[in-house]
């Protein structure tokens, strides 16, 4: 049996952007709660890593690539599967299918295992991850990540962690950067776009108090976002997006 996971959605007024189709920060939200899910079927949760091997998970990046967004109301199917994970890295990669079985959406995601007193990577092999286990070859993307080479130059604005922003691993939830990328543009903005890809990067933890300072960069078709605390780069993110005629 296929080790995929799949979960059918009605869109609701949580889930849309200001056009009442779905966004992307709702779509990271999803993706991560399908795959704790799944990581419990396959008992590699959060509490059993900790329980058992005294670690965690942490999602290190994702990108999407996107053909058509459901709307408020209609129904969608998001489908997970991990792929046999290497010394250290662990992929899972994603689609969002509309009912038919139609292709929306198509993503990847690069996870690891941090140890929970050094919050060090920590080998697959010294943890309780499955590694028997089937694991499919099927790639959603044919994709590489991307590299972010030059830091973006214009300051757009500062934003403080808060406690509502703390997840688990008391750190900033990933899905809360995908959030702080859009609140780089203005809504004038966004709709003028009709996005066709999205990257994010985590480079660093940012944790409850810090102060992020967002710089934003554009060039034809494609933007790209940097999130900084303390001298350090905390996300790199960047989308690709086709401009709408009307």
């Amino acid at each position: 049996m296929e080790n995929i996971y799949r979960k059918e959605f009605i869109l609701d007024a949580n889930d849309v952007d200001f056009e009442s189709k779905l966004s992307i920060p709702a779509l990271m939200r999803h993706f991560q709660a399908l795959a704790a899910e799944h990581a419990q079927i396959m008992g590699m949760d959060y509490f059993t890593l900790r329980a058992k091997s005294n670690a965690f998970w942490v999602i290190t990046k994702v990108k999407v690539r996107i053909y058509s967004y459901p709307r408020w109301g209609e129904k969608a199917v998001l489908q997970t599967w991990p792929l046999k994970p290497s010394i250290i890295k662990c992929n899972r990669d994603f689609e969002l299918l509309d009912p038919k079985g139609g292709v929306m959406v198509q993503g990847m995601s690069e996870w690891c295992i941090l140890d929970m007193e050094s919050r060090r990577p920590r080998k697959v092999e010294t943890t309780c991850y499955p590694l028997e286990m089937e694991h499919l070859q099927r790639r959603a993307l044919p994709d590489d990540f991307r590299r972010f080479n030059a830091k973006a130059s214009e300051f757009v604005y500062e934003r403080v962690i808060l406690s509502t922003d703390i997840d688990l691993n008391r750190h900033t939830n990933n899905t809360v950067y995908s959030n702080l990328f859009f609140d780089a543009f203005a809504t004038s903005e966004l709709e003028r776009m009709e996005i066709r890809t999205y990257e994010l990067h985590f480079c660093n933890e940012s944790k409850e108090k810090d102060v992020l300072e967002i710089y934003r960069s554009d060039e034809d078709g494609k933007s790209t976002v940097f999130g900084t605390s303390g001298g350090k780069t905390i996300f790199q993110a960047a989308m690709e997006y086709e401009p709408r005629s009307n």
